[in-house]
């Protein structure tokens, strides 16, 4: 991670929080109960003073008892092997219950040289009835350099599940479209990811709150993130393979550095990043074997890379219009999966055969329903769950790799369940869109001090999703 860390202190019946985000999703790189400048000055990393309203949000949520807060925010806790002992303990204190610093340590006496000292900590009293010890924090045990190193059974699992999830998505577009017009897949999603998600909500008793404008932002950004490449990618579809498909699909990220230099003043596209870009465009063209001109699948393949630009339009969109709004990342995905419904709703009716002259409808089969509602369930809300859980235990750089598995996997049950053939230029042509996205997401090295960081800078990293 290269880009500066946006940064805040936040006030908690603890003490004063230091937080450090990797700007590109919101993960929380590294807390400290402490200054900014000596959570940025131990990790080695720049950072701009530029405080998340949702983790204020999050944090007044643990702190009112809510349950919520602190279990969605990654909490890597700065400070000795018992301080660490006695934060998790603490976090484990029931409600009404009462226990002080004192009390958690001696349960930990072993690897404590010396009783704990009373004066040395400052007691504070909040709703859960804990105390915590406000205490100079040393370099974050799960922090190295701006990398956190976690367990790979805490975080693998679910890389390799989302991975799978988006990758399958391809065969399960292929399979709907059986049965149901490319409006019809993309409203059937949204519909069931919206009622996957909103039990969720439900299941953390967690009621959202949007203003009119707030919604009116997410509106904005489902129309790119969901709404345009929802129908775009089935009606891609129809005319080109899923192992295609998926093989463009992974030119999201250039596409959402693109759009990224040229709408966000504060972020300039580097050289490398230039290039990068180029040899993604070379990628494209030997991807879909542009010598053979006969051959060659145009319409599909405009369809696929007009929705992945869609992805990197809506994308560089909820990094402007979604960076204020006090909701966690499962509310933003349920407030667009609903919104996306409402404006995919009309198409669909619209498009549906039998309506206007459109023709006749295909039988509805079993397979095409229940590749619908996978669709739904897997690749439309359950990966996006399983992928930011991986950016909160490694981080954005780490999840997003999964723009590196995804096309293996498409193609795959592209090959071994649908018969699709492969062509050699494939995945030449595939292996050059990855290293053009490899440099688009190169960040040069920032020459500036921690506390002399100047203006925002996202990372760019991006994920691509089907």
């Amino acid at each position: 991670m290269q880009s500066p860390l946006n940064a805040g202190t936040y006030s908690t019946p603890v003490g004063d929080l230091s937080v450090l985000i990797d700007p590109a999703c919101g993960a929380v790189v590294c807390s400290h109960f402490g200054t900014v400048a000596q959570a940025a000055r131990e990790l080695g990393m720049p950072y701009v003073d530029r405080p998340d309203a949702r983790v204020a949000a999050a944090l007044e949520s643990w702190a009112a008892g809510d349950g919520l807060g602190l279990a969605e925010i990654p909490v890597f806790q700065a400070g000795t092997e018992l301080q660490q002992l006695i934060w998790a303990a603490v976090r484990q204190v029931p409600h009404g219950d009462t226990a002080t610093y004192g009390l958690r340590a001696q349960h930990h006496h072993s690897l404590h040289p010396m009783p704990p000292r009373r004066e040395c900590h400052r007691h504070w009293r909040i709703r859960r009835r804990s105390v915590i010890s406000r205490h100079r924090s040393q370099a974050p045990p799960h922090c190295d350099g701006g990398r956190v190193s976690a367990p790979a059974k805490s975080w693998v699992p679910a890389f390799l599940t989302t991975s799978l999830f988006w990758g399958s998505s391809f065969l399960f577009i292929h399979v709907a479209l059986e049965s149901f017009t490319p409006a019809e897949v993309g409203l059937g999603r949204v519909l069931v990811g919206s009622v996957v998600l909103a039990g969720m909500l439900l299941f953390m008793r967690h009621r959202p709150r949007f203003s009119w404008r707030e919604l009116g932002s997410v509106a904005l950004v489902a129309l790119g993130l969901s709404v345009v490449p929802f129908i775009l990618i089935p009606l891609a579809e129809l005319h080109i393979t899923s192992i295609l498909a998926s093989l463009l699909n992974a030119t999201t990220p250039l596409w959402t550095a693109f759009f990224v230099a040229l709408l966000i003043p504060t972020e300039k596209a580097s050289r490398l990043q230039v290039v990068g870009l180029l040899i993604g465009a070379l990628g494209i063209a030997v991807l879909l074997g542009a010598w053979n001109v006969k051959e060659l699948p145009v319409l599909g393949a405009v369809l696929m890379l007009a929705a992945t630009a869609c992805y990197g339009l809506g994308g560089t969109f909820s990094r402007i219009l979604l960076r204020s709004i006090k909701e966690t990342p499962t509310s933003l995905s349920a407030a667009q999966m609903v919104l996306s419904s409402l404006m995919l709703a009309p198409i669909a009716l619209i498009s549906a055969p039998g309506v206007f002259g459109s023709g006749e409808r295909a039988p509805i089969t079993a397979s095409a329903v229940w590749s619908l509602v996978a669709l739904g369930v897997l690749g439309t809300s359950f990966a996006y769950v399983l992928f930011y859980r991986v950016v909160r235990v490694v981080g954005a750089t780490t999840a997003a790799s999964t723009t590196y598995v995804v096309p293996i996997i498409a193609t795959v049950l592209g090959i071994v369940v649908l018969n699709e053939e492969l062509h050699w230029y494939e995945p030449l042509g595939a292996a050059i869109v990855l290293g053009g996205v490899w440099l688009a997401q190169r960040k040069p090295k920032p020459s500036q001090e921690p506390s002399q960081s100047v203006g925002p800078r996202d990372s760019g990293v991006t994920a691509t999703r089907p």
